[in-house]
């Protein structure tokens, strides 16, 4: 009896390790690598001072970039371990694989991202809920706007490789598509709580972005889309048009942006993402991706990914839901409402 408990507390139906305890093991993998790494460096750098100054705190700094660089080879290996040793999986499953389709997702991604936020603010602009000057970027980019932009790829692939990547990946089959979709797309949303300007319209953008860039990833089954699609949402923002980014400063942009009238409209401290416009752009944006006929997994991806998920997936994936959106552990079109019971090899 208790053998039978702990074998149903800690395996699926076709004998698998539960996706609760796959993050977890993930978690601990991450920690370890993080932890040892740490120490290398701190044994490398023997008794140097190890104190950053404020001005190396800024997110546009070459410290800050390195750091979320280290932290992204960090989750990709512990993401590689976890597929390898925990999951028996294979480490492509990741959707980092360097294919043909790379740079048709990446530069769909870049137009998709930066094309919202044009739209946004562009719109805030003609209601004459922005003032826009010309910017910076011509004095200083060089410097700042390199180091901005090299901080919004990194940090972008950061929080993609976190909130898209292992532990995405497992709680959609754990607990189902949409169920984790809407987790991850809120946890993402309250992840911005303690910026400046944070509002109720910044939650509800943000959280709408996080589900936006959940969407991108199943509907391709590859991290390249949101990775890019994140970059350039941000990069757009701060670099372009001067706002604040999720509440962040950008003091290097091609255009300066100053709000007028209501924060609704302009987004206040917050930037874009605080306006009910970027918002509504924001749930347009995710709808098409969503719908886009289009818009498909890799013929690699897709055979990666068909073993662990419901049979009736196969079919799907050649008709209305290419990416798998709703298969994965979907509830709809017939798909079986067992995510943790999902087809597994052996």
């Amino acid at each position: 009896m208790r053998k039978g408990l702990a074998r149903t507390v800690f395996l699926n139906r076709r004998s698998h390790l539960r996706a609760g305890w796959r993050v977890i093991a993930y978690a601990l993998i991450v920690a370890m690598i993080g932890l040892t790494a740490a120490g290398v460096s701190r044994l490398l750098r023997g008794n140097a001072d190890a104190r950053v100054s404020e001005a190396g705190d800024d997110f546009s700094t070459w410290r800050s970039t390195l750091g979320f660089f280290i932290i992204d080879a960090i989750l990709v290996l512990g993401a590689c371990v976890a597929l390898r040793f925990i999951d028996r999986r294979p480490i492509a499953l990741l959707g980092l694989s360097v294919t043909r389709r790379c740079a048709r997702e990446l530069a769909l991604g870049a137009c998709l991202g930066a094309g919202a936020i044009v739209v946004s603010c562009v719109s805030m602009w003609a209601a004459g809920a922005l003032v826009v000057t010309p910017g910076t970027a011509h004095e200083t980019w060089s410097v700042g706007l390199m180091w901005y932009t090299a901080a919004f790829l990194v940090a972008a692939a950061c929080e993609e490789l976190i909130m898209r990547g292992y532990p995405f990946q497992a709680v959609v089959e754990g607990l189902g598509t949409p169920l984790a979709v809407l987790v991850f797309g809120l946890v993402f949303g309250l992840g911005h709580m303690t910026n400046s300007g944070f509002s109720a319209v910044g939650l509800a953008t943000t959280s709408i972005s996080g589900v936006m860039m959940s969407v991108a990833y199943l509907r391709t089954r590859s991290l390249w889309l949101p990775i890019a699609l994140h970059f350039s949402w941000n990069w757009t923002q701060g670099c372009l048009w001067g706002m604040n980014v999720s509440g962040l400063v950008v003091t290097s942009s091609f255009l300066k942006t100053t709000p007028a009238g209501t924060a609704l409209l302009n987004g206040g401290d917050f930037g874009a993402e605080g306006s009910v416009i970027t918002l509504v752009v924001g749930i347009a944006l995710t709808l098409s991706i969503w719908k886009a006929p289009w818009l498909t997994p890799s013929e690699k991806n897709a055979r990666l990914w068909l073993p662990y998920l419901p049979r009736s997936t196969e079919s799907t994936l050649d008709r209305s839901d290419p990416g798998g959106v709703l298969a994965a552990g979907g509830g709809t079109g017939g798909v079986e409402s067992h995510p943790e019971g999902a087809a597994q090899p052996g």
